[in-house]
């Protein structure tokens, strides 16, 4: 059987030259959605493309933490204001949801770089790290919550890091 010929058509506004880490996260959160579709195919391939660029990834020692507070504050200002504009245009409620926690994420990382010394403090007194797979709320506690304070998932969706 001969394959249809699929014309690829990139969007000039998309970025170019993304890192690893970046792909790696695109593809997968790509993966999860997926996943929550029901589209099993396409998330295991999502999710080879994640751990394949998972496996690309570089370290660098060069990084600061407040290079990461200059960068989360201006994704904050910025693209969250004009994602939220664009989502507000079409009425995509499903993208406001998701803008809307991810900000308040943002907000809680911020909050996390900003008292890094009294968060690696906890770190070695034996607390641990946890993520919300869904929203991306970051805690240091020492056990899992219950419930995220963010989206409200129950902790089976809440994963030490």
């Amino acid at each position: 059987m001969e394959q249809a010929e699929v014309e690829v058509v990139l969007d000039p506004d998309l970025p170019k030259n993304l890192s690893s880490g970046q792909l790696s996260a695109l593809f997968g959160n790509l993966a999860k959605g997926c996943e929550k579709q029901g589209r099993t195919d396409e998330k295991d391939l999502f999710r080879a493309l994640a751990d394949y660029y998972k496996g690309k990834m570089t370290t660098s020692s060069g990084k600061r933490y407040n290079e990461l507070e200059s960068l989360l504050a201006g994704n904050m200002d910025e693209d969250f204001h004009a994602a939220m504009t664009e989502a507000k245009t079409f009425g995509d409620r499903g993208a406001l949801r998701a803008l809307t926690w991810g900000e308040r994420t943002s907000h809680m990382i911020s909050s996390l770089l900003k008292n890094k010394a009294e968060n690696l403090d906890k770190i070695r007194q034996g607390q641990s790290v946890y993520v919300c797979q869904i929203c991306g709320y970051v805690v240091v506690h020492d056990e899992v919550l219950e419930r995220c304070p963010v989206c409200g998932v129950p902790n089976h969706k809440i994963e030490a890091v």
